[in-house]
């Protein structure tokens, strides 16, 4: 957490590969990312999901085609377009699998954005401000998915934001100010809860 300038974003691409450090370094499972050559870094980042504040979905393109970006990419959409319709279902958008952005709400937009990081199975999830552009319900409802990946499913969600109402579903929230750490708070009612969640 912390103001607009603070770094948020940078360390959210350092954290995705997509970024080099300036300075010291950045481990993933037990890799320095900037030892790797780039396409160790792109295999890398099959293990992470992205979830951007402004969506950044296809406008051309219903939610399931939306969602299958990803595998699209990666050339195996045989094998996911029954797992992006599950995805779809689970966050309550079976019914909506064939409407297109303009046709969805902001909340539902952001799930489907959602779906389409979670498509292949990423063990670490970043998300940089998923809920900025959201009304206090739907921000409620995303934050409360992406908690549940972290504590039913064991992934790693590392979410950017100045929203303090993030701060009840974190286990760890890491203040940011100009570029440096400031504070490192932990939650006790997610730890007595046993919330496993590790900072990459």
């Amino acid at each position: 957490m912390g103001p607009s300038g603070s770094g948020k974003t940078t360390l959210l691409s350092l954290l995705g590969c997509l970024l080099r450090p300036d300075a010291g370094s950045v481990f993933i499972g037990g890799s320095e990312v900037s030892r790797l050559s780039a396409i160790e870094q792109t295999r890398m980042r099959r293990h992470i999901g992205f979830i951007f504040q402004a969506f950044r979905l296809f406008q051309a393109l219903p939610a399931l085609e939306n969602v299958l970006v990803s595998a699209d990419i990666s050339g195996c959409r045989h094998r996911y377009v029954q797992i992006a319709k599950q995805l779809l279902a689970d966050l309550g958008l079976a019914k909506k699998a064939a409407l297109k952005p303009d046709e969805l709400s902001g909340g539902e937009k952001q799930r489907v954005a959602i779906g389409r990081a979670l498509l292949l199975n990423p063990s670490i999830i970043l998300a940089d401000e998923p809920t900025a552009s959201l009304d206090a319900a739907a921000s409620m409802q995303i934050s409360q998915i992406l908690r549940s990946l972290a504590v039913e499913q064991r992934r790693t969600v590392v979410v950017v934001s100045h929203d303090h109402r993030w701060n009840q579903f974190a286990h760890r929230t890491i203040l940011l100010e100009n570029g440096h750490p400031v504070g490192d708070r932990r939650n006790i009612q997610c730890e007595e809860r046993h919330f496993e969640y590790s900072l990459v």
